[in-house]
């Protein structure tokens, strides 16, 4: 060490400078290197494209109700013809059958509200049997007749001094179950005047939640969803908010509330014996696991979800469960189970005249192209 120090003080202040701006410059020269180096290895974490597939999911959930007539007025020939005829359209319709099961209880209680109108007196009473009598004698363009007349009706309803804000509620809540699959912004208009004219109807709020949501207008389905959580006097119904929320929070990124939201509906649920509840609770999990990377978990999950799918038959469930654990297997690397997954999905969702079978057969085709 001594000998560097002498050798130092034996060369000129020139030689000292330049000495040190070539130290300067190694130094510099190897961290401008070092961080370059760090900056691509970030870039590059942060873009890194994930190959997989979107899961499909997650399925909003609905609540069981009643109109204000069920118990009461027993169905006669005529409204069981209207709701076979509103059946067959429904059903042709490219919306969940979860979707087709909250526009079909919407719709059964709106008949239900239409036959107690008929059995009244004057005018309103008229039009409400002729609509009824029009419906089930209309085998073609049964949701048209029906949102025209309902049209008229509600109209005059409404105008009447002496009304059931309960009734008018619903008859809107028919015509926003009508709208609901074609147009949003006027099953949305529907909706919230069902709010107004019936505030603790847990129902409309629902709906007014997942239409807001199709919107992409989150915070406002959010409060749609608190609004249910807040009215509901069973516990079945806090389930469903929790879930929905849980929808919301994760849509929005915050998988942390999302999970919470959803352990909390699944608790409920299993609290109930809800295996259906459960069902969607385990997959909306799944999705969350997915989305964090922890695919033994998300596995998992799916498993649970199919398993109670299975037991309950129902297939759209069966099929979103197949459907996500291909997208594990595929993220994976096992493109035969997810190949052999996908087809299990496709079968099903072809056979439920599903949108989303377009979907996993393009996930199908991206394999056979990989080869």
């Amino acid at each position: 060490m001594n000998w560097i120090i002498e050798l130092w003080g034996a060369v000129t202040p020139d030689a000292h400078l330049s000495a040190f701006v070539a130290v300067f410059v190694v130094i510099a020269t190897a961290v401008t290197a070092a961080v370059f180096k760090l900056v691509v290895y970030i870039f590059k974490r942060l873009t890194k494209e994930d190959t997989s597939p979107s899961p499909l999911g997650n399925n909003n959930v609905v609540l069981n109700g009643s109109s204000s007539n069920s118990g009461g007025l027993p169905r006669d020939p005529i409204d069981s013809g209207v709701i076979s005829n509103l059946l067959d359209q429904i059903n042709q319709l490219k919306v969940t059958d979860t979707e087709k099961n909250t526009q079909i209880k919407d719709l059964h209680q709106t008949v239900d509200e239409l036959t107690l109108i008929s059995k009244g007196q004057g005018d309103i009473a008229h039009m409400a049997k002729e609509a009824l009598i029009r419906l089930a004698n209309s085998h073609e363009a049964t949701n048209v007749t029906l949102a025209t007349d309902l049209k008229s009706i509600t109209e005059n309803y409404e105008n009447q001094r002496m009304r059931d804000d309960r009734i008018a509620a619903q008859l809107y809540r028919g015509r926003g179950a009508l709208a609901y699959a074609n147009n949003t912004h006027e099953s949305l208009g529907h909706y919230q005047r069902a709010t107004q004219l019936d505030p603790n109807n847990v129902e409309g709020w629902n709906q007014l939640g997942h239409l807001h949501q199709r919107l992409g207008e989150l915070e406002q389905a959010m409060k749609d969803y608190k609004n249910v959580n807040d009215l509901a006097t069973e516990p079945a119904h806090r389930a469903v908010s929790y879930g929905n929320m849980g929808i919301i929070f994760q849509t929005q990124g915050d998988l942390e509330q999302a999970m919470t939201m959803y352990q909390k509906a699944l608790d409920i649920n299993t609290d109930l014996g809800h295996k259906e509840g459960m069902a969607n609770q385990y997959g909306n999990m799944g999705l969350v696991f997915k989305t964090q990377g922890d695919l033994e978990q998300a596995m998992a999950m799916y498993q649970k979800a199919l398993d109670i799918n299975i037991d309950l038959g129902r297939k759209e469930g069966m099929a979103y469960n197949y459907a996500n654990m291909g997208i594990v297997f595929q993220t994976q690397g096992d493109l035969e189970q997810a190949r052999d997954l996908w087809q299990r999905a496709l079968v099903l969702f072809t056979e439920l005249g599903s949108p989303h079978a377009k979907t996993v057969q393009s996930w199908l085709d991206s394999l056979k192209n990989s080869k």
